[in-house]
């Protein structure tokens, strides 16, 4: 804030200014230039605060002062989704990092709402903001958008990723049973073939 001669527009340097914003007050000099400065710590929630100065007078000038309001925004949110690859019809866990755009620092304790395939799922972060969940790839071969969101409030604004899933055919093991017969005579083979990953049959 500066403070002047109202007449002559002078600055007014060594003189005492109380600062008051969200119920704390700093009481700053003038310098050289009339000016005086303090800092104060911005509120956990945003919106639109008061914040006014005032010259409190002396011998020679009376007292002054003036408001404005200062408009506190949300906090940007970061979320990180990497891109996966998967097999078809095979688990993956998706991990989404949420952090708090300007101090790097991770978020804990927020939801994060997942989205694969139209089914929504919902998980907290840890201390690393980070959140995981589960899905199953679907059948068919191809790529498939997935998301992750963070809901905004009074402290932090909305966050949004967006990643592909990729789904890749997956692998089988067969095994064939041993067999045995005569010469000339029918004989029976059977195999068996299992998902590798799990080994659950495979069947049709």
């Amino acid at each position: 804030a500066q403070l002047k001669d109202a007449n002559t527009s002078v600055s007014l340097s060594g003189l005492s200014m109380v600062f008051q914003f969200n119920g704390s007050s700093q009481a700053a000099t003038t310098n050289g230039s009339g000016q005086a400065v303090a800092s104060f710590a911005a509120p956990a929630s945003s919106g639109a605060y008061a914040f006014a100065v005032t010259y409190q007078g002396g011998s020679v000038y009376a007292v002054s002062s003036d408001s404005e309001p200062v408009t506190v925004g949300q906090r940007v949110v970061s979320v990180a989704l990497p891109d996966y690859n998967s097999n078809a019809l095979s688990p993956f866990s998706p991990v989404a990092t949420v952090i708090d755009a300007g101090s790097g620092q991770p978020i804990v304790g927020r939801a994060v709402t997942f989205v694969f395939q139209n089914s929504t799922e919902t998980a907290a972060t840890n201390g690393l903001g980070s959140a995981t969940t589960n899905y199953v790839s679907p059948a068919g071969i191809g790529s498939y958008p997935l998301t992750a969101a963070t809901a905004g409030d009074a402290t932090y604004a909305v966050g949004y990723a967006s990643a592909t899933v990729s789904i890749q055919s997956f692998s089988s093991t067969i095994t064939v049973s041993n067999a045995s017969s005569f010469v000339s005579q029918v004989f029976i083979a059977s195999a068996t073939v299992l998902r590798s990953y799990d080994s659950a049959p495979l069947v049709g």
